[in-house]
């Protein structure tokens, strides 16, 4: 009931017959021009896929992910770690975990915000707060420290740091001057 089956042809041609073993089937390479229907776990060294790959449930990647086409996430993408896209990332929003969105290539650039039609900040989206404000700073990279150059509170006061210069018109339908 053990031992092997061997042929010196080359090829064993079993009809339409199955093969069965409860033991360990070793093959120098196996070529397969059917379906394979995998019961278990399957532990492959390196795999290479020539069509379309359909995953049913999650892939795990623990090492480096590499693709030579173009990368499409249907249902998005989380990362446990600093991302990169090179080239440009498309988004329908974009949602920051920790309030930070850094427009940074190591200090060489300026980071631009380009919008073809208007463009909205808003403060206190959610009205769940008062004092709120919306600030341009320079020299820091938080929520305090450096000097705040410009400041619009949310009961609509601004303020400015230095000197305001206006060119052209200025209305005001009431105004207190302080000098």
């Amino acid at each position: 009931n053990s031992g092997s089956i061997t042929s010196g042809f080359g090829a064993i041609n079993n009809g339409s017959s199955n093969i069965t073993t409860t033991g360990v089937g070793t093959f120098a390479s196996l070529d397969i021009s059917g379906d394979i229907d995998v019961d278990g776990t399957t532990n492959l060294d390196v795999v290479d896929i020539d069509g379309a790959v359909n995953m049913a449930t999650t892939a795990l990647v623990t090492g480096v992910l590499t693709t030579t086409a173009a990368t499409v996430f249907n249902g998005g993408f989380a990362s446990n770690a600093d991302s990169t896209v090179g080239g440009t990332l498309t988004a329908t929003k974009l949602v920051s975990a920790n309030g930070i969105l850094e427009l940074d290539d190591n200090g060489s650039h300026n980071g631009i915000i380009n919008s073809p039609a208007s463009l909205f900040l808003n403060i206190d989206s959610d009205n769940g707060a008062t004092n709120e404000k919306f600030q341009v700073a320079k020299d820091r990279t938080s929520t305090s420290g450096g000097t705040a150059l410009f400041t619009v509170n949310e009961d609509g006061s601004a303020a400015f740091s230095g000197t305001a210069l206006v060119t052209g018109v200025l209305t005001t339908t009431a105004a207190t001057v302080h000098t």
